[in-house]
């Protein structure tokens, strides 16, 4: 699959499902070599409003503030790599 495939399939994940999808591919990439610079790029640009289509959304509550936005998707991505990391590890051990 070519690079530009792999980045329409990641953009288009995270504006279809938001918060949860930061959160499961930045799992994956905690244990796997992924694009997680790449998922919170887009994550970002999605909270900043830069796509009108793509809203964050939180438990079916849109998330109207952008600065809002981006302190989900960041957390998002933080416990995304925080269990990912942890697993990685029980991995190894």
């Amino acid at each position: 699959m070519p690079v530009a495939g792999v980045t329409s399939s990641l953009t288009s994940l995270i504006g279809d499902h938001g918060v949860y999808a930061v959160f499961l591919l930045m799992i994956v990439a905690a244990v796997l070599p992924a694009a997680s610079e790449l998922t919170m790029l887009y994550a970002g640009a999605v909270a900043a409003g830069a796509f009108p289509d793509a809203h964050v959304v939180l438990f079916g509550h849109q998330i109207e503030s952008h600065f809002a936005a981006y302190v989900v998707m960041s957390i998002a991505g933080l416990l995304g790599n925080l269990v990912g990391a942890a697993g990685g590890w029980a991995i190894g051990r």
